[in-house]
Formats: structure tokens, sequence, C-alpha cells
């Protein structure tokens, strides 16, 4: 956070810093109270540590306590809350604005996670889990890898995101080094693309590609030379299977209610 001062200076505060959080919510801290600080101590140290985690100060912090269900109870106002229940906890009352104090709240407790992690390599023996590492790379290591080949029997695709990603990214590196280097249909300018997953985690790309000049389709039969919706002949069984098994809709509804975009396989979609 960077904080202009009055005197023109600017300060530029560390994540960790007590004064991150009144600055950022005013509403939330009108005293001016202090934020989360690696020194906050615990009232009863554990054997392993005496400070205060982040988590735990939210945990304190968001918590409904007693003597806050008293003053609810109370409460005789049908128009909302009185002062009294405010002064207790108004993160409750903050509507949207408590929302995004819970997201941040998150996002400061896993990127205090992440940096103890990363300063603590000899704590936690990283060096044990190469061994995984090379496993899941051994997994993708050939070009003609698919998911099927190497997920457990009965796993689907989803359950394995992790095999799913790095075969994806071999299919994907296969596909620009065809374009751009193989040059496959002409020289390439440039080219841009967005790698997105699907609600169960599947990846896919958008692929733009600028031809050079020389190289660029102006006539719709030059298109059709380069792409087709056609079955292949039987001249290439390979290409044929595959097209087939993967990029055909087959009949659904009545013809077929085992198709497999049904969802109750009773000739509904």
């Amino acid at each position: 956070m960077i904080v202009h001062q009055r005197n023109k200076k600017i300060v530029y505060l560390k994540n960790v810093d007590r004064r991150i959080e009144p600055f950022t919510y005013p509403l939330f801290y009108p005293a001016g109270t202090d934020g989360y600080s690696p020194d906050l101590q615990l009232q009863t140290s554990y054997s392993s540590r005496s400070h205060l985690t982040r988590l735990e100060l939210a945990q304190h912090r968001l918590s409904f306590r007693p003597e806050f269900v008293k003053f609810l109870t109370e409460s005789t106002s049908t128009e909302g809350p009185d002062v009294r229940e405010l002064s207790i906890n108004a993160l409750h009352f903050g509507g949207r604005l408590f929302q995004q104090y819970l997201v941040d709240t998150y996002i400061r407790v896993e990127r205090g996670r992440i940096q103890w992690i990363k300063y603590n390599q000899n704590k936690i023996l990283d060096e044990q889990y190469t061994g995984v590492t090379s496993f899941l790379n051994q997994l993708a290591e050939k070009k003609n890898a698919t998911v099927e080949d190497k997920t457990i029997s009965q796993q689907l695709p989803q359950d394995r995101p992790d095999i799913v990603a790095r075969v994806a990214k071999l299919k994907f590196d296969q596909i620009l080094e065809d374009l751009d280097k193989k040059q496959v249909f002409g020289k390439v300018s440039a080219f841009v693309y967005a790698t997105e997953f699907q609600k169960r985690g599947l990846p896919h790309m958008h692929l733009l590609i600028i031809m050079k000049p020389g190289d660029k389709i102006h006539q719709a039969e030059e298109l059709d030379d380069l792409m087709s919706s056609e079955i292949p002949q039987n001249d290439d069984l390979e290409l044929r299977e595959l097209v087939l098994k993967w990029m055909i809709h087959n009949p659904c509804g009545d013809l077929n209610t085992n198709a497999i975009c049904m969802v109750h396989k009773n000739g509904r979609t």
C-alpha cells in the first residue's frame, strides 16, 4: 500500500503492516484500531509458538460472540440494529463491504501461508517431494500422450487436473509448432492465444493467427483447400477413426437415448 502523507512524503506499507486494514476499511476501524501484525502475541502460548496468526485474528473478529447475541435478542427496534449492536461487531453489518473484507482477508491468509513455505524450505524438507514432480513429468513426457493413457481405470479427466494440464500443454505446443515453425498454412506474421478452463477443469485454447501478406486467405476456395468438414476416406484410416470418434455429434433424443449428451437417457435432453 502507498500512503501519501500531508507533508507530501510517500510511505510504502508492507502487507503485514498493522495500519493497512484501518486505512483500507475505515468504517470497520472508526477509532483507528490496529490491524494484524506478526508481533501480536497469544494470551495463552502454544508449545510451538506464542504469536497470533492472521487466520486466528480473522476468526476472532468474524465470530458471533455471546454478548452480541444478547444485544440482538434485547433489541426492540424494527428498523435495524441500534448503536449498541453496531459497537459489538460492525463487520456483520457491512453489506457488500463486508464481502470484500472477507475476500481480502482470505487472500492475506493464503499469501502468508505461501510466504512461510517459501522461506522455510529447510523445515518442510522439500527435497523429499522431488519424486512426485518427476513422476508427474514422466506421465506426460511423450508428445503423443493422452489423458486416457495416464489416468487410472475408472478415473475421469476432471479427477486428474494435473495430468490434463500437462497433456493439454503438449498438444498446444504441438499446434503452435505446426503453425509457426512448420508453416502448415503458410508463413505466420504473428499469433496470440489464451487458455481457458471449463467448469470441470478441462482446458482449451482460443488462437488467433495473422498470416504474412503473401499467405493471407482472400477467396473462399482457398479456405476450402485448407479446411473441410468431410469425413476422411478409407485411404487414411487413422484420421478417419479420429474424426468419427471425436468430431461427430451422433444422433440423440429418441433416436439414441444413450448418447453422451443425454442427461436422463429417456429421450429428453
